[in-house]
């Protein structure tokens, strides 16, 4: 199991201006909302995930750039059908309102290439599971739910994909004693180091090194030019930009993990 990506992941340059979580927005931006739900609803215009209906708001984080299909756009290489169709299994640890966990069941339902998978979202919001199964009820998806994961949730002898959010708690949460099967689990991993120590990202690769090849993919800003080409209606620069501003701290990466074994 190889998730297959454009070029080297862990040759791109880190971005060293990450900005602030605390800086406020320029300019208003309902009117851009305003145009957004009149033209096109709250269909995900671009990207791994186009075309799935979503939600009225997001958990956690920024709305506008999952409707955009510019949300964590650095992954967006990991989504691919090619890709999707190598697993059976699909954890999404730390789902919010399912951005991911519904997207791989829509993306999976569009290309009819893994039909048999199963999804499974575990948060512990339960106001977010809803507006979750709310999101997987308007696309006619299946998606399993729960507030806590239990190693008897993953089948023996299944290939399975970890996207794992889970704000600082990696290291509890991330071991081999949930995972006894690595020889069949990839994971894509949300690393916050941006608050303290720059500890979590050394930690995690000690520990998964000896089973897994491992990459680093960097948070970088999105430019003018990421923004959706289907949009009809004009949108100055800035606002492009900040419709697409995830509001990122300084430190944040993603880890990949393809098992070693497959």
């Amino acid at each position: 199991m190889t998730l297959k990506f454009p070029g080297p992941m862990s040759s791109l340059p880190a971005d060293p201006a990450c900005r602030d979580e605390s800086q406020e927005p320029v300019a208003s931006l309902e009117p851009f909302a305003k145009l957004m739900r009149d033209h096109y609803g709250t269909r995900i215009l671009e990207g791994p995930f186009q075309g799935l209906i979503y939600g009225d708001r997001s958990f956690g984080s920024m709305y506008w750039p999952k409707l955009l299909g510019t949300y964590e756009k650095e992954l967006s290489a990991c989504f691919t059908a090619h890709n999707l169709c190598q697993y059976d299994l699909f954890l999404n640890l730390g789902c919010a309102e399912g951005y991911y966990a519904n997207g791989i069941a829509y993306s999976l339902n569009q290309s009819s290439r893994r039909p048999g998978a199963e999804i499974i979202a575990i948060d512990t919001d339960q106001e977010a599971l809803i507006e979750l199964q709310r999101i997987s009820k308007l696309n006619q998806l299946q998606v399993r739910v729960g507030e806590a994961f239990h190693p008897a949730m993953l089948p023996e002898a299944r290939r399975v994909l970890v996207i794992a959010d889970l704000e600082g708690a990696e290291m509890e949460l991330l071991t081999a004693a949930q995972f006894p099967l690595l020889e069949w689990t990839d994971f894509i991993i949300e690393v916050h180091d941006g608050h303290g120590p720059a500890n979590i990202l050394h930690e995690l690769l000690k520990r998964f090194t000896p089973t897994h090849a491992a990459s680093v993919l960097p948070f970088k800003h999105r430019l003018v030019a990421d923004f959706p080409a289907a949009i009809s209606f004009p949108v100055a620069d800035g606002l492009k930009l900040q419709a697409m501003d995830e509001r990122r701290v300084k430190g944040l990466e993603w880890l990949i993990l393809n098992a070693k074994g497959q």
